[in-house]
């Protein structure tokens, strides 16, 4: 075991962070139902019985693909080759998996804002709505939330420590991502900001860590790579997937929809394509469509960061728009606490890394709450932070601030209760003001 994860563990309280973590997730998956298999879940199962079958990651169609990155169903295979019910193992793995996540997220606050945000931070994660419902689908997102939490704390150790071990591992991490969602490409060049900061701007060192993120990250991406140029005869660093996926952010549905894929013309006559081939087509149509209605892209950009931040979560919560209220509680306690952050050095605003970097990527494609929702666990380490700081500066009023805090607590509980009307009245001022 690394120095850098028993570091973590012997952090006061982490263990039992997580055992607390577990028991309210098992508790969840074995008292609510899990969710059924439909959608993309079913895009990853299939990919796993075919694996699991000698077919290899092949489409419905039999032939080799790259659609999906490929961790998440091989890991979903094994569990299918391992156990009976195979989902009901992943979901079991999934439940543990999150309590990490918890222990970590404690861990994080620990180090940057002290024990009572640690308290704070680690009891929002273990009762995030959207944490504990992930653990109920056959999706990514308990992986990324993971990942995205574990590849700060790495980084956090590597700048603290500067030992080549811990960049190494945290660009390993990055890859392991990239190759749940995709999503993660670019994140190797971004961390060269962070890194560059704690140097004080010395390109030297900067240049030695970077290089050792990227080894990390390339030793895990390289092999799909080369799979996929096998494959596809072209370099297709991750998921042929991409091009779709702009169209469908600059093309939605009904010029509102974000997060399925759009089926027009262009759509149709790029799928006769071979999948590599389609993506370029259909990346070509983004960019024509973005040069010949550019009067559209600020309703669309408003949009996609209103999807993004959306307390209103349909892909996890399930329903037709489940008012998150514990995520709408958190996240403006998580904006105060970077802005308290802001002069305790450059190490704590590494914490808005990730929640800017997906928020970036949501404004060249799309954002969604499933999409968010690996980042909501640093809103937790940061609203853990906001929070303390609230609590002693109130001093001598700190009864109205319990009572106000419990009374928001209600209000979004009760908002929760009536999530129907309230989106349907969002909806309502939404195209009022010709955004929906």
């Amino acid at each position: 075991m690394s120095s850098t994860t028993l570091s973590w563990i012997r952090t006061p309280g982490a263990i039992q962070v997580f055992l607390f973590a577990l028991i309210v997730r098992f508790i969840v998956l074995l008292a609510i139902p899990a969710a059924p298999i439909s959608g993309d879940a079913s895009d990853y199962d299939r990919l796993a019985h075919a694996i699991v079958n000698g077919e290899g990651y092949v489409s419905e169609t039999g032939q080799p693909t790259s659609m999906r990155p490929p961790l998440y169903s091989y890991v979903l295979a094994a569990f299918y080759r391992a156990f009976t019910d195979g989902p009901a193992a992943m979901r079991f793995f999934q439940a543990i998996l999150d309590a990490v996540t918890c222990a970590l997220v404690y861990g994080l606050a620990f180090r940057h804002f002290g024990i009572e945000a640690a308290r704070i931070a680690g009891g929002l994660s273990i009762f995030s709505l959207s944490l504990l419902f992930a653990t109920r689908h056959l999706l990514t997102e308990t992986f990324m939330a993971f990942f995205m939490v574990a590849i700060v704390c790495s980084l956090d150790t590597a700048l603290t420590s500067w030992r080549v071990g811990a960049f190494l591992l945290t660009g390993v991490l990055v890859g392991l991502s990239t190759l749940t969602k995709g999503t993660t490409l670019p994140l190797p060049a971004m961390l060269l900001l962070p890194i560059w900061a704690s140097t004080e701007w010395k390109w030297r060192p900067t240049v030695r860590a970077g290089a050792i993120v990227f080894a990390g990250f390339l030793v895990v991406l390289l092999p799909w790579t080369v799979r996929n140029y096998l494959v596809h005869h072209e370099v297709v660093p991750v998921t042929t997937q991409m091009g779709w996926v702009a169209y469908s952010s600059y093309a939605p549905p009904e010029g509102r929809i974000f997060g399925v894929y759009t089926f027009d013309e262009t759509v149709e006559a790029a799928m006769r394509l071979p999948e590599a081939a389609r993506s370029r087509e259909l990346t070509d149509a983004t960019v024509s469509l973005i040069l010949e209605r550019p009067a559209e892209l600020p309703r669309l950009l408003v949009l996609k960061v209103l999807y993004f931040f959306s307390p209103f979560d349909w892909e996890i919560l399930g329903g037709d728009g489940v008012f998150n209220f514990l995520y709408a509680l958190t996240l403006p306690l998580a904006l105060y606490g970077l802005w308290v952050a802001r002069n305790r050095g450059w190490r704590p605003w590494l914490l808005a890394m990730p929640p800017a970097f997906l928020l970036a990527l949501s404004l060249v494609l799309y954002g969604s709450p499933r999409l968010r929702l690996p980042v909501e666990p640093i809103l937790a380490v940061l609203a853990g932070g906001g929070l303390v700081d609230m609590w002693w500066k109130a001093e001598e009023r700190r009864t109205a601030f319990m009572v106000m805090s419990v009374a928001a607590l209600i209000g979004g509980f009760t908002i929760y209760m009536f999530s129907a009307e309230v989106k349907l009245m969002s909806a309502t001022i939404l195209r009022g003001i010709g955004l929906w």
